[in-house]
Parts: C-alpha cells; structure tokens; sequence
C-alpha cells in the first residue's frame, strides 16, 4: 500500500517536470556574438515556441540540421524590410521586404557574430524558443590564453591532446 502513495506523489511531479521541460529551455551562451546583452557562459532562460517573434526579440535558433542551437537578436521578420548587410547574401535587392515564412537574425557584436549576414535569410520554422531572462551570472571568464583565435601548433601528427595538429610529432617523455 506504501507504493500506491508514493506513486500519488512521484507522477504528478514528474509530469509536471515533463510539461515544464516541453515548455521551457535553458542555453548557454557560448562565445561573443551577443555582447553587451548577454556575456560568454551567460544561462539564458527561454521558452519554447512555434510563433515567429517579433523584431527586437532575443531567440533561440536552429539553423542548420544537427543539434548547434545559437542566441540572436531578430532583425526583420515577414513583410519587414531586409537590413542592408543582409540583403545581397540573401539574394535580395536593398529595399526588399523579408519573404512569408522567413525572418533575419543577427547576433548584437557585429565583429564576433555569424548570423543572417552570413548565412542569409532563416525559415521562420527554425526559431526554437524566446528568450525571456537572464539565469544568474555568467560562468567564470576563461584566462586570456585560451581565448586565442586559432591553436598554437607544437609538434608534427594527428591531432594532440587538445585538437591541435602537431608539426615536429608527439615529444617522447
């Protein structure tokens, strides 16, 4: 009889964890891209949503198949105007309205983000959430030598230990 009322208690809770987890998303912000809203290792909150937002809004996107997901400031939406830097990668002439079903995405440091720019423009199917807060603070900084932009080569081979490919081969201890 004592498992019939642990059960009365564990399924609501676990249903309820299961709805919570259909309807809501924590990501980490990994990299630049989004600076000064949002810092390198920041927990955005965010949740799940098949509308397209509107301009302005913060999203979570997938856009690409695969499992990258990426944090990015909507830019345009349907019937708005493509940003400039947008429209020739997207195919589009300056002046030109985004098409039905897709929207620009572009990530807030312009120096540091791949977004609509690059990729041009999105289906509007690939947003997978709204941001809605900030979780905490971000994780702790990474020192300074390993923000380096591109691995310091140290020897000749496959790959080291840390994916870089070494040039004079593994030192031998």
């Amino acid at each position: 009889m004592g498992w019939i009322a642990a059960l009365v208690v564990v399924l609501p809770v676990a249903g309820g964890a299961l709805w919570v987890r259909s309807r809501v998303l924590v990501v980490r912000v990994t990299g630049q891209s989004m600076l000064p809203a949002f810092d390198d290792g920041q927990k955005l909150l965010a949740r799940r949503t098949s509308r397209v937002p509107v301009a302005g809004s913060v999203v979570v996107v997938k856009p690409f198949d695969g499992p990258l997901l990426v944090v990015k400031r909507v830019a345009a939406t349907a019937g708005e105007v493509v940003p400039p830097e947008v429209a020739e990668r997207a195919g589009l002439a300056p002046g030109d309205v985004v098409p039905q079903g897709s929207l620009v995405v572009l990530g807030d440091n312009v120096d540091a983000s791949i977004d609509s720019r690059t990729w041009g423009l999105l289906p509007a199917s690939s947003v997978i959430a709204v941001v809605l807060r900030k979780m905490g603070a971000p994780a702790a900084k990474k020192p300074d030598w390993m923000l380096m932009d591109e691995p310091v080569p140290i020897g000749e081979g496959e790959f080291g230990q840390f994916g870089f490919r070494f040039r004079d081969g593994p030192e031998k201890r």
